[in-house]
């Protein structure tokens, strides 16, 4: 039997995550300070640190993908262009390109630094995809 979660119980699970992740990153520091995250509007399921640790990526169910100076907890760029859920968000090895998973079945490639979308992929049920 699979028991519900309610949305606002999903959200919250999102920011104490999203929170955590930041809370972690300051005592690796032996800085601890708390930041409230107020950037997205539903639920974050996706979190990633950079390669060089410096910002932060989030993918969130408000279908937006945002990134976040990790020494301050500001947002520094939204990346709008997704029409479903942002379900990963994760930095290239370089990080100078960004990759974003949808539940609407695309993945979007962004320039880091621009937010600028650099290539989408389509899925289709037979495992293909269009570039």
């Amino acid at each position: 039997m699979k028991a519900k979660v309610s949305t606002g119980l999903k959200y919250l699970f999102g920011v104490v995550s999203f929170f955590l992740l930041v809370s972690l990153h300051a005592e690796a520091k032996e800085e601890t300070e708390i930041v409230l995250q107020t950037g997205h509007t539903s639920w974050v399921c996706s979190v990633a640190f950079s390669p060089d640790e410096k910002y932060i990526v989030s993918g969130s169910y408000d279908k937006t993908v945002r990134l976040w100076d990790s020494n301050t907890g500001k947002e520094l760029r939204k990346f709008k262009g997704h029409i479903g859920s942002v379900s990963s968000a994760a930095f290239s090895p370089d990080g100078k390109s960004i990759v974003s998973g949808s539940d609407d079945g695309s993945l979007k490639i962004w320039t880091s630094s621009t937010g600028k979308i650099m290539v989408t992929m389509i899925g289709f049920r037979d495992n293909e995809w269009v570039v």
